[in-house]
């Protein structure tokens, strides 16, 4: 499905693979990288250089970057989560405790895709995606790669990257019709680490993802956008004033409130529909917030042995914990995220306001479990910070 001249075109559509005749030649490569700047890159599994030789620098430099979300987001030739460069048994991984491990030998694409654009415009999006619907290539959207349904890659794919759009800008009065307020327009390359200490920098707050490496203007809106801010300022989609995007049809389009027919229903379902699904988005412009301080509590309690009998009641007593603070939790706004396995609990809160005691004092149930049963933990530990 996809949207062409604003109506929307579904169907089963053949992709062209590498293997047959309709796939572009050399040639028809090159002509296209010369229209786009140059910007055209093979896509190489991020590990080969540990295939080609285990012992040189650049395979060093993979194993100190191998599960370093950032390094792995500035990687055309990597996902965040290693099942999504696997295809089958194609894949090209390395044992990160032992890197020369045998047998490196059959470096595959697994299903990373064939070609990368590393788009510096909206131009370069429109031109891959009508070279792309030329010769029927599938497209893949990436920005940093965490999406956990691995949309960022595909088999046989030409990915548009859009890690490098990296525009920053506060608008102090942002217009849409009749209404003005401050605003923030970010490239889609942008993560969290880039824009929160850039929304700092004018006193300001945005609602954002809890992980730093995590795009801020990609696919985490586009997806909902759940974050810290989210129980005060919305989802991140609810703070979505405008953004631009290009359609299947390489059309570029600037959506927001005032769009009419058409373009009103794509400003609706771009935002929270997930990321590729009606293009790709390449700006979008942020509410504002004034600056909030938060309190942030996070604990975690490693297992020391994980087929213990007494894990069940650590789980049982952490979920009980979990679901005994969720309505004082919602009541003050806060946000909270929780992980619980055979292995390992641990969570975060993030409390609105600069008052430890008091954030302390409602979280105190999680905690006392994760005291209370410290002697069948190989590691715990709990953090507690006022931020900024």
């Amino acid at each position: 499905t996809a949207v062409a001249g604003g109506n929307v075109v579904s169907g089963n559509i053949t992709y062209c693979t590498p293997s047959e005749s309709c796939w572009p030649n050399s040639t028809a490569w090159a002509a296209f990288n010369s229209t786009i700047g140059g910007r055209l890159i093979e896509v190489v599994p991020v590990a080969k250089p540990c295939y080609d030789d285990p012992t040189s620098d650049a395979c060093l430099a993979v194993e100190a970057g191998y599960y370093d979300p950032y390094f792995r987001s500035a990687t055309p030739g990597a996902a965040q989560y290693l099942n999504w460069e696997t295809c089958g048994a194609a894949n090209c991984q390395i044992d990160l405790v032992d890197p020369t491990d045998a047998p490196l030998v059959n470096c595959s694409i697994g299903r990373l895709s064939v070609y990368a654009v590393n788009v510096s415009s909206n131009a370069d999006v429109a031109i891959a995606i009508a070279f792309a619907r030329t010769f029927r290539i599938k497209i893949a959207v990436k920005n940093t790669g965490h999406d956990y349904h691995g949309r960022g890659n595909a088999p046989d794919s030409l990915t548009i990257w859009t890690h490098n759009l990296k525009k920053m800008e506060y608008v102090p009065a942002f217009t849409v019709g009749k209404t003005s307020s401050p605003a923030f327009i970010f490239g889609s390359g942008v993560q969290t680490y880039e824009a929160t200490p850039f929304a700092d920098s004018y006193n300001k707050s945005i609602t954002q993802g809890d992980c730093p490496s995590v795009g801020v203007a990609g696919g985490w809106w586009t997806g909902g956008g759940k974050g810290p801010f989210g129980p005060l300022y919305g989802l991140g989609a609810e703070n979505v004033l405008q953004f631009t995007i290009i359609t299947a049809d390489a059309i570029v389009r600037t959506l927001n409130s005032e769009s009419t027919g058409d373009e009103a229903d794509l400003f609706w379902a771009v935002r929270g529909g997930g990321g590729g699904t009606w293009g790709v988005v390449t700006e979008v412009v942020f509410k504002a917030h004034p600056i909030q301080p938060f309190v942030g509590v996070l604990f975690s309690g490693t297992l020391a042995n994980h087929s213990d009998p007494i894990v069940d009641t650590i789980l049982t007593d952490f979920l009980t914990a979990l679901a005994t603070l969720q309505p004082k939790v919602a009541s003050l706004s806060a946000y909270g995220e929780y992980y619980f396995t055979p292995y390992q609990v641990s969570g975060e809160y993030f409390f609105p306001g600069n008052n430890v005691t008091a954030a302390t004092s409602v979280a105190q149930p999680v905690l006392d479990v994760i005291a209370k049963y410290n002697s069948s933990f190989s590691a715990s530990s709990i953090t507690i910070n006022a931020f900024p």
